[in-house]
């Protein structure tokens, strides 16, 4: 991977990573413990023995099986999660000034309303119903958020931000859980609070969900963001997001602006809809929001055959068309953006093509379990794109 496409100066990255040193992410459905998304979880013993045999490895410029993902996707030419993120360092910056416990990523639950084609039972009740596959036997929650909520108070004046997901927290009474405990912690520092949401909740849960955004706006020093989950519009993006009406999620965003809430819209990258991404600008524009919301970048790499690195050298068939003009949020979005898919343009892999017949694959069982009757016409001719790579 060429360091010049990504803005980084040589000798600010080799293959080492700040994330067992800065990042907890927390299932507390099952009381699992990993130091990266990207992993896999552990208990809370195993994880803190997994964590120091990854921060050993690092530190003896090794690079470490646990953290395969991202191995991945750099010898396929693709941005790995670790570079995607920040998180990429020096062993000599890991010897000398390793940073302090930073990041919480806590999923609270898997209670949701949607059935997104890139998400699974862990996640969502719905996938459940539909698969018949039920992984949590038993509820652990309130173990791993008093283990939790220790360490949120002992690490609290180097912890920075604290990240919210599950499920969807506006139906998830985990997530109702979780404000009256943050409430009654009493913590004292401004620390960077997000809560990811899907934007599809209805007007039953709509009141109980604002409300407790309103709470902890005013009772708490946090500084507040809600991140809207959306990668297409329209048919496009309820195909993508099974079970979103886009329609109400658009309500839903603009009543959170009108309430003064930082607003985010995080689109994850991936084959799907690398090409048709750009269409949410468009929306936003049409709808008046391009200047009141911030728009975030997450490159999809697990499952794996979503990752664009799969593309190899025919991505460039599948890249978005930018207006002739940039200026303003598509500027900074297409940087953005270049910035992560850069080196997957300059690559010269050839294409996975494991990996499109897996998708293809994947497309066609999901259809099977979602019950989707007709695909839109952009993903009927995107399928007869893929076909053609194999």
């Amino acid at each position: 991977m060429c360091l010049d496409s990504l803005n980084i100066k040589e000798g600010t990255m080799d293959h080492s990573c700040k994330y067992p040193w800065k990042e907890t992410f927390v299932r507390l459905r099952s009381d699992g413990w990993k130091f990266c998304c990207k992993t896999n979880y552990n208990t809370y013993e195993q994880n803190i023995e997994r964590v120091d045999t990854v921060k050993k490895s690092f530190l003896e410029e090794k690079k470490h099986p646990a953290c395969g993902s991202c191995w991945r996707e750099e010898a396929l030419g693709g941005t790995s999660f670790r570079i995607s993120d920040g998180a990429a360092t020096t062993i000599k910056q890991l010897r000398t000034n390793p940073p302090a416990p930073g990041i919480i990523d806590i999923d609270f639950g898997d209670t949701c309303n949607m059935h997104c084609i890139i998400c699974s039972e862990y996640s969502s009740t719905v996938w459940q119903s539909m698969t018949k596959k039920y992984p949590f036997t038993e509820d652990l929650f309130d173990v791993s958020w008093n283990k939790l909520s220790a360490f949120i108070v002992e690490n609290q004046h180097t912890l920075h931000h604290i990240n919210l997901h599950g499920g969807e927290p506006s139906v998830d009474p985990g997530f109702n859980k979780i404000v009256d405990s943050i409430l009654a912690i009493g913590l004292t520092n401004a620390i960077n609070l997000r809560i990811i949401t899907n934007g599809n909740y209805s007007d039953n849960f709509k009141a109980r969900f604002e409300s407790n955004i309103d709470k902890l706006k005013a009772n708490t020093p946090l500084n507040l963001n809600l991140t809207f989950s959306l990668d297409a519009v329209g048919k496009e993006g309820e195909f993508i997001r099974g079970g979103l009406n886009f329609e109400r999620f658009g309500s839903n965003l603009k009543a959170m602006i009108a309430r003064e809430v930082d607003v985010t819209i995080s689109i994850s990258i991936s084959m799907l809809n690398i090409e048709n991404h750009i269409d949410i600008l468009h929306w936003l524009d049409q709808e008046g929001l391009g200047d009141k919301v911030k728009l975030k970048i997450n490159m999809v790499n697990r499952p794996e055959m979503f990752s664009v690195a799969n593309f190899g050298n025919s991505i460039h068939q599948f890249l978005p068309k930018w207006p002739d003009e940039l200026k303003g949020h598509w500027l900074t979005y297409s940087k953005q953006f270049e910035e992560f898919i850069k080196p997957q343009i300059t690559t010269s892999h050839e294409t996975n093509k494991a990996m499109i017949q897996k998708l293809l694959d994947w497309i066609n069982k999901y259809n099977q379990l979602a019950k989707v009757q007709s695909l839109p016409p952009y993903y009927q001719n995107f399928v007869v794109r893929l076909q053609a790579l194999i």
